[in-house]
């Protein structure tokens, strides 16, 4: 966006904006961006602590996961809610 080749915090809550938005017409109080921005810079880890590239987001292999948190409502709620939908079952391995 804006055609420098790498997401900023403004980039981030520019698309965050579109889901918050869509959040609270559907009833529901969505984390605030500082909170999910801090979330997204933390699962990539980029080089640069400033601005995301497309090889952070290649190299921390979530890109697909930010993707979705950042334009797909649907998206966003399932990131949110991961850990409910975690069980205490034990792993295959365990079996």
């Amino acid at each position: 966006m804006g055609g420098r080749g790498c997401l900023t915090g403004l980039t981030l809550r520019h698309f965050y904006g579109a889901v918050e938005k869509r959040s609270h017409s559907g009833g529901h109080n969505p984390p605030c961006f500082n909170d999910i921005q801090d979330e997204i810079f933390h699962m990539i880890g980029p080089a640069n602590p400033a601005y995301i590239t497309l090889d952070d987001l290649i190299r921390c292999g979530k890109g697909d996961a930010i993707v979705n948190i950042l334009t797909d409502i649907n998206g966003f709620w399932t990131h949110e809610n991961r850990e409910m939908f975690a069980t205490d079952y034990p792993d295959e391995a365990e079996l």
